[in-house]
């Protein structure tokens, strides 16, 4: 995969080569995040164009009015726990729209899915109630399924992965991963991205004033999944997510969350439906070795288990929960074929030196044996290192790209130094160095 990007952020052009296993080293604010915070972006903004697809409110206006009539008739009766909540969700739903001018297709899907739910269980109550009472309420039950089966044939179908969702998809990353802050900061044009796989252009994109004014697709991309680990400290923040859904729409929308931190959360506790394989169990087997532990997902909550002991994450190492989230991705069955992408954030950070080289051979050998694309932004020369060190010993070196950042009077620039690591180790030592002319 070859990356390019044109205005965007701090760089005027970045050419960056994924093969295997890249890693960017630099300073800070050089724009190392920019560059994996652009690539995930795209990559999700792909994923999850299906989502951002909208019909106009005008559309649903008097089948929701319908629907909402049909709730308010159906809570203000006493009906068993499970149909109450089915109840809730809905009106939880209805509530969100009142804040939309359009109206998302995933939105208008949820709503099919509960009123399904709801009707088998109105179905199944129904059938306990005298004959007078089963009337009454299978009016209603009536009136319900149309709603639901116009929703199915009529507006859903609706849904396709056009130029528009592409285009909303990717202003929606742009606002929740970039605070709608992509563009060049020094300059006025337009911010152009493309991706090619073998010299063939996958994705040829525009971005104006901060805005997707053009999202191209020209092939089905070979990456499939992509996941961002910024910091192990998202793992303090699992039983934050859930907080957020008690809120009103209207606070919720002026909570600023990265999406990079909403996906992986979502990816440490759901676990896919896979038979964990030999290679996973050995890999997870190594990380326990290491941490001197184990993670395991409780309840939608996460705990680290240590000498029969069971501790939440908050009271965990930042080391420890560094090697939590490859485990968890490993053991959940997020990484098991070739077509994952993974983007670590100066993942040195958080670790003792020792384990930044057990930390790298682990990033190595997921390359190696799972196919995994990485890209890594460094700011460690031991790290840096030891990614080439162990890129050799498991004979993967091929496959490993070296770049260096830096800034100059407001602007960076990237270029491979495969063959002159020196740059990189020349800038990141500098500073020790000095500290022998430090005055006592």
């Amino acid at each position: 995969m070859r990356l390019l990007l044109k205005n965007v952020g701090k760089f005027k052009e970045v050419d960056l080569i994924i093969d295997g296993i890249t890693v960017i080293g630099g300073e800070n604010n050089t724009g190392k995040s920019t560059i994996s915070k652009t690539l995930f972006s795209i990559i999700k903004a792909y994923q999850e164009a299906e989502e951002f697809a909208y019909i106009e409110k005008k559309e649903l206006k008097y089948l929701l009015m319908d629907l909402e009539r049909i709730l308010w008739f159906l809570i203000r009766r006493r009906l068993p726990r499970n149909i109450s909540k089915l109840l809730d969700n809905l009106m939880e739903d209805i509530r969100f729209l009142r804040y939309e001018d359009d109206v998302n297709i995933k939105r208008i899907s949820n709503i099919q899915n509960n009123i399904n739910l709801l009707l088998n269980e109105l179905n199944k109550y129904v059938n306990t109630l005298d004959k007078y009472k089963r009337r009454h309420l299978e009016r209603y039950i009536k009136d319900l399924r149309k709603i639901e089966e116009e929703l199915k044939n009529d507006i859903l179908p609706k849904k396709q992965k056009n130029l528009g969702n592409l285009e909303n998809s990717l202003n929606f990353q742009i606002r929740k991963n970039f605070r709608g802050q992509f563009s060049n900061v020094n300059m006025k044009e337009i911010s152009q991205i493309t991706i090619l796989e073998k010299n063939k252009k996958i994705f040829d994109i525009e971005v104006k004033n901060n805005k997707c004014v053009k999202f191209k697709c020209e092939e089905e991309p070979k990456i499939k999944e992509i996941s961002y680990i910024e910091s192990p400290l998202v793992l303090n923040k699992i039983r934050l997510f859930d907080s957020l859904k008690y809120l009103s729409p209207r606070i919720q929308r002026r909570i600023y969350i990265p999406y990079i931190e909403e996906d992986i959360v979502k990816k440490l506790r759901i676990q896919l439906n896979l038979e964990i394989n030999d290679d996973v169990k050995n890999f997870i087997d190594e990380i326990e070795k290491v941490i001197g532990g184990k993670f395991e997902v409780e309840e939608e909550d996460i705990i680290y288990i240590e000498n029969g002991k069971t501790f939440y994450p908050i009271n965990v190492a930042s080391g420890v929960k560094s090697f939590g989230i490859i485990y968890l991705l490993l053991k959940n069955g997020w990484l098991q074929d070739n077509t994952h992408m993974l983007i670590f954030d100066e993942p040195e950070v958080h670790l003792h030196p020792k384990w930044q080289l057990r930390y790298a051979e682990i990033l190595v050998k997921l390359h190696k044996y799972f196919d995994c694309y990485i890209l890594i932004n460094s700011h460690s020369p031991d790290f840096i290192q030891a990614i080439r060190y162990y890129g050799n010993k498991y004979k993967v070196i091929d496959n490993i790209h070296f770049y260096f950042a830096e800034e100059k009077e407001g602007n960076s620039t990237i270029q491979l130094v495969d063959f002159e690591l020196n740059k990189i180790f020349a800038s990141l030592i500098e500073p020790l160095e000095s500290m022998e002319d430090l005055p006592y």
